[in-house]
């Protein structure tokens, strides 16, 4: 019982985390760079260059980089570029071996800009027409970096579920000042603060990583990290690829600071315990798990304005299992980057 009341009081400071990601008092329009690094994604582009076309912002400009496709992206980029005078497109002859996976692409893209903040995004995606104006209420002049919420479009309510359940744990450690990490499908960064840390070069040799890796520098230079989770930016996912997907994306176990390395364990110890517990009769033990789970939930479906689903309380149980086979997958089995 006494693993279970830490647990619950845990969750409890997780959903008081949650519920800390307010709009600034004051927020006050900013100037927007939104770049995207495209890789072989000609199939994917048409809904992503639709939805740019239709942000509602005065200030923005679009750069579109093509990171040494194979198909038509760069014929697709150029003939966008032709028809819409904010936009942008560069390309990437080679790839770099000292900037791996997009890093190159998104240096490039960061410093071909002009604007305030650079609004990354990737290009299976689909932004909402609120994009950037939904950014003014999070970034003050302290902000370094703003995360934002980026679920699947079209998928099976587990898949749903387990996307509230990765912008949870992004949202809670920002909401307590000790951010985790963040997706780079949704994020905004001050350009100063982006090249006061010097970009990627502290991880360029890693293919993966370059938003949390970002984070982590930011952080550390001592600007304030926000969550914004009124703008959802959908991604368009590939089934076929979703185990590598999950691979690159909990393999970054090694990107965290040792404070959330040792959680981890503890929590795999903690969720390897549980089961113990019910085999023995601590029904009790279980049901203080559960309602310090239900709070937590409760707190983020808040949050991203979500409603709750009674499949919710049954996911609920299984998902920390789900979390340690991605994250054991992830640490010993390797992926491919496209």
């Amino acid at each position: 019982m006494g693993f279970a009341l830490l647990f619950f009081l845990f969750m409890i400071v997780l959903a008081w985390g949650l519920l800390r990601n307010k709009r600034i008092d004051d927020p006050h329009p900013r100037s927007y760079s939104v770049i995207v690094a495209c890789r072989n994604e000609q199939n994917n582009l048409g809904s992503l260059l639709q939805s740019l076309c239709e942000i509602e912002y005065p200030d923005y400009e679009i750069i579109l980089v093509d990171d040494a496709s194979e198909d038509n992206t760069f014929a697709i980029l150029e003939d966008f570029c032709k028809t819409n005078d904010r936009a942008t497109c560069y390309r990437i002859d080679e790839k770099d071996e000292n900037l791996k996976g997009k890093k190159a692409a998104l240096t490039l893209g960061a410093r071909k800009a002009h604007k305030q903040i650079l609004l990354f995004t990737d290009a299976d995606c689909i932004v909402p027409k609120n994009w950037l104006s939904s950014y003014d209420g999070y970034f003050s002049d302290r902000t370094g970096m703003v995360a934002g919420f980026s679920p699947e479009k079209g998928v099976s309510e587990f898949r749903n579920f387990t996307q509230l359940g990765s912008a949870a744990t992004f949202a809670a450690p920002i909401g307590l000042g000790m951010p985790f990490s963040c997706t780079g499908r949704n994020l905004a960064i001050r350009r100063d603060a982006f090249f006061g840390v010097k970009g990627y070069e502290q991880d360029g040799h890693i293919p993966s990583g370059d938003d949390k890796g970002m984070l982590n520098r930011i952080h550390q230079a001592g600007y304030d990290i926000g969550y914004n989770p009124e703008a959802p930016v959908y991604t368009i996912p590939d089934r076929k690829t979703y185990d590598n997907q999950q691979l690159r994306r909990y393999s970054k176990f090694g990107q965290s600071r040792p404070a959330f390395q040792l959680a981890m364990v503890v929590a795999l110890a903690y969720f390897i315990y549980l089961p113990l517990c019910i085999l023995r009769g601590e029904f009790d033990t279980f049901l203080t798990h559960w309602l310090g789970l239900v709070i937590f939930w409760s707190a983020n479906l808040h949050l991203h304005r979500q409603k709750f689903d009674v499949r919710h309380a049954f996911y609920l149980i299984g998902y920390p299992y789900y979390l340690i086979y991605w994250f054991t997958m992830g640490a010993v089995r390797k992926w491919k980057w496209k």
